[in-house]
Parts: structure tokens; C-alpha cells; sequence
């Protein structure tokens, strides 16, 4: 591990029952974390001075964004930040208070972006994204490292250093959630390699999902024409 472990991470957050304090919170308990950006997409006024009210906190810094482009809005500040890594996290798990330095030596180990979530993917072309390929769950039991295609940016650590431009990356994106895969893309394009960290579920807690919870999976499942697409060309 390199002597600076400090990590910078940023987040779109749709409102989901103000569950983001709680994911913040528990990411906070991580002593490498240092800056935190989160980008609230479409909160009301009350939803929005809930959230200034509940972190109040020097490490965090809140915008108000319009949902433009989705989950790829957790790109929009990568480039505001100084630590050497950048995690990419989701607002409706709970992070263990380990969880940053487990991603930081698998990082070292691997000379890649870790994460505990990722795809391998059928072999090219494939019918569908979302149902032509093998997934490595980050809710679930995964007993060993795997390297893998897609690398999913809920669960997501990587270097700085890596990358000149970190500016870029939101205005390459379209508006359709497909964040994991262009991150996947910006990696493979510089030779990056991505892996999956081994893990026992119940390591990262997720949310009681509501009715009224948007997901980006649910959306897309049997609607993947775009990230199909994208697969199939870049890929």
C-alpha cells in the first residue's frame, strides 16, 4: 500500500428515503475516506435541506443536480479531488468500516480497478448485456478474486494517477445509466485490468427497497439495446 491511503469518493444519489445519510455515514467510518461528493439528483427543497442539515461535515461537499444523465452523474466532480484513489459508491448499501482498505490492497495487489461487484461476459457479440453474461455479486458469496469484463462502480476503487482525463469522462457519457460499463471502457482503453474482490455475503447491507425505489436494472433488464450495443462495438 502506498503511504497516502486516503480516498476521495463521489456518489449520485436519487432521494430513496434520505437513505443516503446512512450510506454516507457508514462509508465515514472508514478512516481513509477524505472527501466525499455527492450529487443529489432531482431532491425537492425539503429533501434537499434534509440532507445539508443531516451532513454537516467537512469532508462532504453536496450539489444539486438535475438527473441528466443518470447514474453516470457520480462522474460529473471526479475530477474535484486530491487523494491518490477514487472509490465510486451507491446510496442505499452500508459500507463496513474495513471496506475502504480491503479495496486498497486488492488495488496494490492488482495494479486494477477492484470492486466486490462485476460481469464477465459472454464471448462477443453478444444478444443482450444484461442476460449474456456471468455475474460476481456484490450482495452475494464471491470466494475468490475473479478478473472481469464490466466492473460495477457501486463498489468501485481505482488510482488517480491513472487517468489524465478524469474531465472528460461525464461529457463522453450519454444519458442512459450505463456508469459500470463506461468506467469498464475507460479502463480497458488504457489496459487497466478489473477484478472482483472475494467476499462472504452480508459483508455490504442494502436498504429495505421501497415501491417507490427506482433501479437502474429494472429499467433496463429487457431493454438493453443501448449497452448491448456499446458491449458489442467497444468491447
Amino acid at each position: 500500500m502506498i503511504m497516502n491511503s486516503k480516498v476521495d469518493i463521489y456518489i449520485a444519489s436519487l432521494w430513496r428515503q434520505g437513505h443516503v445519510v446512512n450510506t454516507v455515514n457508514s462509508i465515514l467510518l472508514n478512516p481513509e475516506a477524505e472527501k466525499i461528493t455527492i450529487s443529489c439528483n432531482l431532491y425537492t427543497d425539503e429533501q434537499w435541506g434534509y440532507v445539508n442539515n443531516e451532513l454537516r461535515n467537512s469532508k462532504i461537499k453536496l450539489h444539486r443536480t438535475n438527473n441528466e444523465k443518470c447514474s453516470n452523474e457520480k462522474l460529473k466532480y471526479i475530477n474535484n479531488g486530491n487523494s491518490p484513489y477514487i472509490a465510486l459508491i451507491d446510496d442505499d448499501l452500508i459500507y463496513p468500516s474495513d471496506y475502504l482498505k480491503k479495496l486498497i490492497d486488492g488495488c496494490e495487489k492488482y495494479q486494477g480497478h477492484v470492486s466486490l461487484h462485476g460481469v464477465i461476459l459472454n464471448p462477443r457479440p453478444i444478444r443482450s448485456y444484461y442476460h449474456n453474461r456471468i455475474v460476481y455479486r456484490g450482495l452475494g458469496n464471491v470466494n475468490e478474486d475473479v478478473k472481469v469484463d464490466i466492473i460495477g462502480s457501486g463498489t468501485l476503487l481505482f488510482k488517480r494517477e491513472w487517468y489524465d482525463d478524469l474531465d472528460e469522462w461525464y461529457d463522453r457519457c450519454s444519458n442512459v445509466s450505463m456508469d459500470d460499463i463506461y468506467v469498464s471502457f475507460f479502463a480497458r482503453s488504457k489496459n487497466i485490468p478489473r477484478y472482483v474482490l472475494a467476499h462472504k455475503e452480508g459483508y455490504l447491507k442494502h436498504k429495505e427497497i421501497k415501491k417507490e425505489d427506482y433501479y437502474v436494472f429494472d429499467k433496463y433488464v429487457n431493454n438493453d439495446k443501448v449497452q448491448t450495443d456499446f458491449i458489442n462495438i467497444y468491447f
